[in-house]
């Protein structure tokens, strides 16, 4: 808990004014722990979320804009991302749209991974305010592989890629990079 104090400094909750439904979804390599930091700066455990490749696994949340949320490796006690980032916020309607695109993003390589139907949750239903948003919970630092396709699709277009005298798989993998993560 002194490692997420430390981090935090002097975040908080500072009011409740629009309100948001979010789902906490955890696609890290472990179990994750949720907190919301609370008005005085303390987190607050809201639940332990399941690892898992389905969009089904999840903690659906009704929180607001100015109310940040940390998560964080069940057994690690290490900081986990939500969305790309250390400390999630809900976003206003203006950014929603821009955020979106990179959400859906996520979605769709975690369609591409998951392999049972069955896990699927039903569709969420819309919070008071009729904001929703999935905030997807991974690792702090990505995986060596992706990290070196990310390079090479700033250094490369998806035409020269093709033309590299490089193994299939890879070809393939940083095909995935220029669909789900690189914003067009």
């Amino acid at each position: 808990m002194n490692l997420i104090r430390q981090l935090l400094g002097s975040c908080r909750s500072t009011d409740s004014r629009t309100q948001f439904r979010v789902c906490f979804r955890n696609i890290s390599e472990n179990e994750a722990s949720l907190y919301w930091i609370n008005f005085k700066g303390k987190p607050v455990f809201y639940g332990r979320i399941r690892k898992g490749k389905s969009s089904g696994v999840g903690l659906d949340i009704d929180t607001f804009v100015s109310h940040p949320w940390i998560a964080v490796d069940w057994k690690e006690k290490q900081p986990l991302a939500i969305n790309f980032t250390l400390v999630f916020r809900p976003i206003t309607t203006e950014d929603f749209l821009q955020e979106s695109i990179k959400v859906e993003r996520l979605r769709a390589l975690q369609q591409h991974h998951e392999v049972a139907e069955e896990e699927q949750s039903e569709e969420i239903s819309p919070s008071p305010g009729g904001q929703h948003v999935d905030a997807f919970i991974t690792e702090m630092v990505l995986k060596l592989e992706t990290s070196c396709c990310l390079k090479v699709c700033k250094l490369f277009t998806q035409q020269e890629v093709e033309e590299l005298d490089i193994p299939k798989h890879i070809k393939e993998n940083i095909a995935d990079i220029y669909d789900y993560w690189i914003l067009k």
